[in-house]
């Protein structure tokens, strides 16, 4: 039996039956943010998504395998990067290793100009990204339309584009589970077919640059959360 449970205003657990038993938290672009006069209607705020993607991404100890439509969003391309400049030391073996980071994305995504830069910058910082190809499977076309991330034993899928619009405009949802080994290996299953029926992104010289017309990048692009020049640092993985 499955059992939903309100911790507190827009955050609840769903515990699943086995052999899905998983903690899952659940988000939504607009959550309540006080409901303190009855009968009117309940006052709101929007939900940072994308603040919570960053830190499962700051929190990366062992992958990162994500299949999502489109990336336009500088704090998420920033975090994949500085996630892909860790080194993890297992305190076990004190030996240092590097998380492994995966990207799929759709190969007409990207005749977007914001999703293309954002993309480069990924492939320029050695970050492995493929775009899925249908002919590959006998289609002549068809969106790479998943939106999920594998992060260490995290399962993260939803609606939700790693894009502006999809933060700052949309009506989004996303469930992050937890907890469910069966889960996660079905996801891995999956998410390796796609890798081999992908083409590799070839890097661009010079970068190409987002767009600065769009309001959202003439805001935010010297943003003091954009720290991708970040050198390597230490973490120690138990």
């Amino acid at each position: 039996m499955q059992k939903l449970i309100k911790l507190g205003i827009g955050f609840w657990v769903l515990t699943l039956a086995a052999p899905y038993s998983a903690e899952v938290e659940l988000l939504f672009s607009l959550v309540e943010q006080s409901h303190e006069h009855r009968g009117m209607a309940p006052q709101v705020r929007r939900e940072d998504i994308a603040k919570k993607l960053r830190e499962s991404l700051a929190g990366a100890k062992s992958r990162i395998f994500i299949a999502i439509y489109s990336i336009t969003h500088i704090k998420i391309t920033n975090a994949i990067i500085k996630a892909k400049n860790k080194v993890i030391t297992d305190a076990k073996t004190d030996r240092e290793q590097k998380i492994e980071i995966k990207v799929i994305v759709d190969k007409k995504a990207m005749n977007d100009e914001n999703v293309l830069a954002s993309i480069q910058e990924l492939v320029a910082a050695g970050i492995h990204v493929r775009t899925f190809n249908p002919s590959k499977i006998g289609k002549e076309e068809g969106f790479m339309h998943n939106k999920y991330a594998i992060i260490d034993n995290i399962f993260w899928t939803g609606s939700f584009n790693f894009t502006n619009g999809a933060q700052d405009k949309n009506q989004e949802n996303v469930a992050i589970m937890k907890g469910n080994q069966e889960l996660i290996e079905q996801t891995l299953h999956s998410f390796n077919i796609l890798w081999e029926y992908s083409d590799r992104v070839m890097p661009l010289a010079p970068l190409p640059p987002h767009n600065l017309k769009d309001e959202y990048y003439r805001k935010r692009t010297q943003d003091e959360d954009d720290d991708r020049h970040e050198g390597s640092k230490q973490y120690k993985r138990s």
